[in-house]
């Protein structure tokens, strides 16, 4: 995500939405009139259907679920005749619960029946996610709103508090179900930050189009992310130990595919990256296309990998730079955030030995704050899959210049150290790679010299890479003074830990291995989607592999030797 609003393409403007894709409705393809809004227990046939079919009648309106209780008893699903599971807390779901029949996709789902009471399952720390996020299968999502709350989610006019600052407070109320667990009420909202208010006109409310060049010529704004709470409402409400999870929308990558694959590589170099797995989602009944299922970064994620210590400090976004305060490391705070537990001391001896550390006592100075080789290792990675979003990449004009995000750092009570942790991989994997140099040169407009280049000056860089006039200044790596100095520290390692990274993980074998198996897992979920076109799914699948080999050419030129910027 890009911050910074000279970027902003902006194109016509949409007025006609379907559910949270911002579909314009189609006459050959979009016949159904007011899917999901029938009578009840009244299927409405071919709500949605293709060029030849009549018109489907206000597709169908699922029956009430059961009688309340825990597990509940099942009342009848209307549309379709399959039993509800009454949704009582934490009970099993019904079958089909609120389809609205086979027949009407567009049908609205019933509701569940009130909450049954008692205490979510038990989710030991070790296991936390484990189901929800399991690689072997693409589970389904079914959210259900009620008329009140989709009209609230719907109302981008509320969405943004200014031109780029985006409202994280404005969720509305859902009930879920995956698979046999259902959740009676969780919070919803759209997230993202550039790609919410790089879309939206603040002043109209309005979803713009902004077709991009540079991810396919496909229009990055047409569906927007989702962050689900689970305990907002309940604060006892999991989903398998989670509190929350994030249904990423993939927009701006035509592969799908770029997410899951960058968080897998840095996992499998040991660093801690979320979780994803791809994931089909549902609205009142209606397919709404496949997502990434992106674990949250929070104190469910540390418990899971710090199962003794992992009570810490996880920060958002922040750097220790020379700027940053006190106040700035408390908004950062995404754990122990309580006003009256909250301790940043600890950030700020950080930062603090950041600023006092010289190249010839870094090591000793740094090493009770970072584990070098897993920020060897880190860099590694972020390099190889050309992240240019993200740790590396510091923006001009967005907060106290110079700025990066895409980042949490978390605090290991056990260790003392600050373990950093990738967030938000949807701008890598393309080459060359955008706002900086590949294969040891500038490529037209992508200037900010890479981690190899020890810069001239630390005056900034106008750069841009989507092809459409609209630039912005970055600063060079080499001017970071925590990256300058880790970089004297960690480089000659790299090297090897390159060649470990290229021969094993990222390997041609081990990549097309993993993305080979993920497109028959969501071939058929590409296939339903309203928003994806099959044939270039499959050629942008295609493209990224074939851009392996410069992937790994452009990684291993930039280990081989540190280069002058002039030279």
């Amino acid at each position: 995500m890009i911050r910074s609003s000279s970027r902003l393409a902006l194109a016509a403007r949409v007025g006609t939405v379907l559910l949270l894709s911002f579909a314009a409705a189609c006459a050959d393809d979009r016949a159904g009139t007011d899917p999901g809004r029938g009578g009840a227990g009244t299927a409405g046939t071919s709500a949605g259907g293709g060029a030849g079919d009549a018109a489907g009648t206000d597709g169908g309106r699922a029956g009430t679920g059961g009688t309340a209780g825990t597990g509940g008893v099942a009342g009848t699903d209307g549309g379709r005749g399959a039993t509800d599971g009454g949704g009582g807390g934490y009970g099993v779901a019904g079958t089909d619960a609120g389809n609205g029949g086979d027949e009407a996709l567009g049908g609205r789902a019933g509701t569940s029946g009130a909450a049954g009471a008692g205490e979510p399952p038990s989710v030991d720390k070790e296991d936390i996610g484990n189901e929800v996020f399991d690689e072997t299968a693409v589970k389904s999502y079914y959210l259900t709103f009620s008329d009140a709350e989709y009209a609230k989610l719907m109302d981008l006019s509320t969405l943004l508090l200014d031109r780029t600052t985006v409202n994280e407070d404005r969720y509305v109320e859902a009930s879920l179900r995956v698979g046999d667990k259902e959740l009676p009420s969780i919070a919803v909202r759209f997230k993202g930050q550039f790609s919410i208010w790089g879309c939206v006109e603040q002043a109209s409310g309005t979803r713009l189009v902004r077709v991009e060049p540079f991810f396919g010529n496909i229009d990055v704004c047409q569906r927007f992310s989702l962050k689900l709470d689970f305990n907002e409402y309940d604060e006892n409400a999991r989903l398998d130990g989670l509190k929350k999870l994030n249904l990423h929308a993939m927009s701006a990558d035509p592969s799908k595919m770029r997410e899951r694959l960058g968080y897998s590589l840095y996992r499998d170099m040991g660093v801690l990256a979320p979780r994803a797995v791809h994931a089909r989602v549902y609205v009142n009944g209606e397919y709404h296309g496949l997502f990434a299922a992106v674990e949250e970064v929070d104190g469910r994620f540390t418990a899971n990998r710090f199962p003794r210590s992992g009570d810490g400090n996880v920060y958002k976004e922040i750097w220790p730079a020379s700027h940053v305060t006190s106040d700035d490391a408390e908004a950062a705070l995404r754990t122990n955030d309580e006003p009256s537990i909250i301790d940043v001391s600890d950030f700020m001896a950080f930062k603090a030995a950041v600023g006092a550390a010289t190249e010839a006592d870094f090591a000793s100075t740094l090493a009770p704050f970072i584990d070098f080789d897993y920020l060897a290792r880190l860099i590694v990675v972020n390099r190889a899959i050309n992240d240019f979003d993200g740790l590396m990449a510091f923006y001009y004009g967005w907060g106290p210049p110079p700025a990066n995000h895409n980042l949490y750092w978390y605090h290991d009570g056990e260790s003392g150290q600050f373990q950093l942790i990738p967030w938000d991989l949807d701008k890598s994997f393309w080459y060359p790679e955008p706002n900086f140099w590949s294969d040891n040169a500038a490529h037209g407009m992508n200037i900010t010299p890479n981690w190899n280049v020890v810069s001239s000056d630390c005056d900034g860089y106008l750069a841009w890479f989507d092809n459409l006039g609209q630039s912005y200044r970055m600063m060079a790596i080499d001017c970071d003074p925590l990256l300058r100095l880790l970089r004297g520290q960690i480089y000659d390692s790299q090297k090897a830990t390159t060649r470990a990274f290229l021969e094993g993980p990222f390997s041609e074998a081990s990549v097309r291995a993993k993305l080979d198996a993920w497109r028959a897992q969501i071939t058929d979920a590409i296939a339903d989607d309203p928003l994806v076109d099959a044939a270039n799914w499959e050629a942008a699948v295609e493209a990224l592999l074939a851009n392996h080999p410069n992937f790994q050419r452009n990684v291993t030129l930039m280990m081989d030797g540190l280069i002058q910027e002039n030279e």
